[in-house]
């Protein structure tokens, strides 16, 4: 990312994602860029698997950036990992 130009933390978002669903919820952290967007889901649990909590993060269906990134924070393991859509 390059300048970020916005932040915006504990952002509730609401939108219809590619399937005809309605996704709401809490985003940790937005961080928003020109041409991309970051979105920061903090994780406090043990087990630092993205695995099982990728399906998890549809907020990424319903934004109206170019690009998003998505990161999972390991808040007790001090990692990050990220995902590009």
């Amino acid at each position: 990312m390059g300048g970020v130009r916005k932040w915006e933390s504990v952002v509730q978002i609401s939108g219809v994602n590619n399937c005809g669903q309605v996704t709401s919820g809490v985003m940790d952290l937005i961080a928003d860029e020109t041409s991309e967007t970051l979105l920061v889901d903090h994780k406090t649990v043990v087990e630092a698997s993205g695995a099982i909590h990728w399906e998890h993060l549809q907020y990424r269906e319903v934004m109206s950036a170019p690009s998003v990134t998505v990161a999972l924070n390991w808040v007790r393991h001090g990692s990050f990992n990220q995902k590009f859509f």
